[in-house]
């Protein structure tokens, strides 16, 4: 939703991502339709139960598997494996 400490390592290396920025929640979930239909991402990761939202948009429109990389949990959380994200 914002962008963060990786975004300029990103644009260095030549990293596609898309920041949907603040402001309206609703303005947010149309741009997020509108850039996962035309993307079509194969991934989509989201850094918090918020940005899980977006993401599973993609997962809707584009068919885009999902990861969350939910920064709050304790350390003894469950690590899903690959094959569950699948």
């Amino acid at each position: 939703l914002q962008g963060g400490p990786l975004e300029e390592r990103a644009k260095e290396q030549r990293i596609p991502f898309h920041v949907l920025g603040g402001g309206n929640r609703y303005v947010r979930l149309l741009k997020g339709a509108l850039l996962m239909r035309r993307l079509r991402p194969e991934l989509v990761n989201a850094h918090n139960p918020t940005s899980l939202h977006y993401a599973m948009l993609g997962k809707r429109l584009a068919g885009a598997r999902v990861v969350m990389t939910d920064h709050n949990a304790p350390r003894t959380a469950r690590q899903a494996t690959a094959a569950e994200l699948q």
